[in-house]
């Protein structure tokens, strides 16, 4: 079972009054979604490449349907989606030793299926490329990597990925770096004061909840509901407001999904089921893609801002020891 440590946020106990959208709410999202089509910021698909046909492309039609997985292009476009962060993951058991090669070969794979399907995908690396694919019709496909073990704690491997199209760095996965603790870690001593970050790990930006679909996570435990996704939402909105949510389902890479939101394809009965409490069409356009975008934009100005200066070239501090397969620094 593989899990998403950056995206998770605890919240309520089941209740017992699942409601339902009604079909005015269905008819009303999709409206919605038809003019502000979702960014998803992660899904496994590539993930399941690796696991099904050892990344060999060709070997899976997502062209047609494909039940066995969450995701294929029929049921990508049924659920409005515009633009989707495809998951480049390598799990733990590969830190000091091949994470590196593996993530590699996963951002190696989700270039050759983007590229597989021109008439669905497009590639993009900026906000106004993801807008751009979608004024075309076409997904806009990103990448990020699921664990900031996949670098190794190498800036020059993390400049090389991001040549090739890399947008995020999940800072964990489910295992602490020598720069940041992963929450379910038992194994790894983590040396700095505090719980989260050493200063190498601080990040200092804008910043998007994406909103993960698994069930343990929306709800500690492997019943879940649309509902009970609706009420994470809720929470964040009146926590810190609707500039700050987004999707980040997490399908094809979670084993128990919510009833209601079975694949990509649902995306509009979760947004229906916003609309019937009361959500509104700026708001619900903001959670779709307004938010992610906005932060990309921030990005990309920071980007340019500090354009001037040279690669950053100190190694963290203390040096983490000497691992199999690797030095020192």
């Amino acid at each position: 079972m593989k899990l998403i440590v950056v995206t998770a946020l605890l919240l309520v106990l089941a209740r017992p009054d699942f409601k339902k959208a009604s079909a005015q709410n269905l008819q009303t999202a999709n409206q919605i979604l038809t003019k502000f089509p979702i960014i998803d910021g992660h899904n496994d698909l590539p993930y399941q490449y690796r696991k099904i046909v050892r990344n060999q492309v060709e070997r899976l039609n997502i062209q047609a349907n494909y039940p066995a997985i969450h995701t294929d292009i029929p049921r990508l476009r049924q659920g409005h989606v515009g633009g989707q962060f495809w998951a480049a993951y390598t799990n733990c058991r590969t830190q000091y030793k091949d994470s590196i090669r593996a993530a590699f070969q996963q951002v190696d794979v989700i270039h050759r299926f983007v590229n597989q399907y021109p008439n669905t995908f497009q590639f993009a690396r900026t906000a106004a490329e993801i807008e751009s694919s979608m004024t075309g019709g076409k997904i806009a496909s990103m990448i990020g990597l699921e664990g900031g073990h996949m670098i190794s704690s190498s800036l020059a491997v993390l400049r090389q990925f991001y040549d090739l199209g890399v947008r995020y760095m999940t800072l964990t996965h489910n295992c602490n770096t020598p720069w940041a603790r992963a929450c379910c870690d038992p194994n790894t001593p983590w040396p700095y004061a505090g719980k989260g970050l050493n200063t190498f790990g601080e990040p200092n930006t804008d910043a998007v909840v994406m909103i993960n679909f698994y069930n343990r996570f929306v709800n500690c435990s492997d019943f879940c509901d649309i509902n009970l996704v609706a009420d994470n939402i809720d929470h964040i909105k009146n926590l810190i407001g609707v500039d700050y949510i987004g999707m980040g389902a997490d399908y094809d890479g979670v084993s128990y999904v919510p009833t209601g939101l079975e694949d990509v394809s649902t995306y509009p009965a979760l947004f229906a089921e916003l609309v019937r409490r009361g959500y509104t069409e700026a708001e619900l356009g903001k959670i779709a893609q307004g938010n992610l975008l906005r932060v990309m934009k921030k990005v990309e100005s920071v980007r340019n801002q500090l354009a001037y200066l040279p690669p950053y070239e100190a190694h963290l501090q203390p040096p983490v020891k000497d691992q199999p397969c690797r030095p020192n620094w």
